[in-house]
């Protein structure tokens, strides 16, 4: 017999007979390949228990954002932005795109939060951008 449905959003819950636990997983956004990121959560006890974990896990989700995953987020802006624009020099721009990209790096972004690590970014970051911009 099929339980109640859960609502949209809120993940699924379903006992794995392979590893003989309850497994609880909600929608995490997406990786940098472009691949659906899924969080997880396992509980040998009960479904309950395993519902828990996962209402718990969203919570977290929604206050901190979703939790960093690989090398790739322990860089920092600076090292990203470099990354980029090595990609960026190899598109047919013009050369008065090519400059006004560059000012805006150079003048902006980077001296304000070029040390920050890609992880730890927050929206108090581009406010930070915004108001070095203004002042």
């Amino acid at each position: 017999m099929a339980g109640k449905r859960r609502q949209y959003g809120t993940g699924t819950v379903h006992f794995d007979k392979a590893r003989n636990r309850w497994v609880g997983a909600v929608e995490a956004g997406w990786t940098a390949a472009g691949r659906r990121r899924r969080i997880t959560v396992t509980s040998t006890k009960s479904e309950a228990e395993a519902k828990r974990k996962l209402r718990d896990k969203q919570l977290l989700i929604a206050r901190d954002g979703v939790p960093a995953q690989g090398a790739n987020f322990r860089i920092t802006l600076r090292a990203w932005v470099d990354q980029w624009w090595a990609r960026r020099e190899k598109m047919k721009l013009s050369p008065d795109t090519i400059l006004a990209d560059r000012s805006q790096l150079d003048k902006w972004l980077l001296p304000t939060i070029g040390h920050r690590r890609l992880a730890e970014l927050t929206p108090a970051d581009v406010r930070k951008v915004h108001d070095a911009r203004v002042c």
